[in-house]
C-alpha cells in the first residue's frame, strides 16, 4: 500500500477527469514509480491511495491539506483507511511526506513513535524510518512493516535530508525501502 497525503485540487481533478486517467508524467508519479523501479517493485504490486479522501478547493495542489485541522473530519479519514486496511491487507505500506506517517499512527499502537514526530528528519533520528510488523486491532493476524518516505513531487530536495544506518541522501531513503521490503518479505518475489 503506498499512502499518499491527498488527490488534488478541484481544478487538477477536472484536468484528470477531462483526460480520463492520470498522467504519469507529472513528479509525483514520475518520481514515485522511478524509485518503486529501482527496487523492483511494479505499480502492479501496489494499492495506491491517500490519507485524506477529498479535494482542494480551488487549483493548489501542494502544502498541508487544509481538512487536516478538522479533527471530525480527519477521524473520518482515518476510519475509511481502516476499511481499506481491511480489504487491502497489505504486508508493507510506504508513506509519502512527512504528513502521512502522523494520519496513520493513531490507527496502531505500534506506531506511536510516529504521533510526535513533526518530520521524516525527526523519524530519520528517533531510528524509526520503518516499523516492522505494525498490527492493527481493525485487521486480526496482520503484520504490516511501514516505513516513510520523502514525498516523490519535491523529491529531489527532500531526500537530501534523509539519514538512515550510515547513510544519507538518496542512498538512505533507497536502504530504508530495500530493508522495509525485507522485512515485509515481498522482496522474495
Amino acid at each position: 500500500m503506498v499512502l499518499g497525503h491527498d488527490f488534488y485540487s478541484e481544478a487538477g481533478f477536472r484536468r484528470f477527469a477531462a483526460k480520463r486517467g492520470e498522467s504519469t508524467k507529472g513528479p509525483t508519479w514520475r518520481n514515485l514509480l522511478a524509485l518503486l523501479a529501482r527496487v523492483g517493485i511494479g505499480p502492479e504490486r501496489c494499492f495506491f491511495t491517500n490519507a485524506y479522501m477529498d479535494l482542494r478547493a480551488g487549483s493548489r495542489n501542494t502544502g498541508r491539506f487544509p481538512g487536516a485541522r478538522d479533527t471530525g473530519f480527519v477521524e473520518r479519514c482515518r476510519a475509511f483507511l481502516g476499511e481499506q486496511l481491511r480489504a487491502q491487507k497489505p504486508r508493507l505500506i510506504l508513506t509519502l511526506g512527512s504528513h502521512v506517517p502522523a494520519v496513520l499512527a493513531p490507527l496502531s499502537e505500534d506506531l506511536h513513535p510516529w504521533l510526535k514526530a513533526t518530520s521524516l528528519k525527526a523519524l530519520d533520528e528517533a531510528g524509526c524510518p520503518i516499523i516492522p510488523a505494525v498490527s492493527f486491532p481493525s485487521v486480526p493476524n496482520l503484520g504490516v512493516t511501514t516505513a516513510a518516505l520523502v514525498h516523490p513531487s519535491i523529491r529531489w530536495a527532500s531526500v537530501l535530508r534523509r539519514r538512515y544506518k550510515s547513510l544519507s541522501g538518496d542512498d538512505a531513503e533507497v536502504s530504508i525501502l530495500k530493508d522495509a521490503l525485507k522485512e515485509s518479505s515481498l522482496g522474495q518475489g
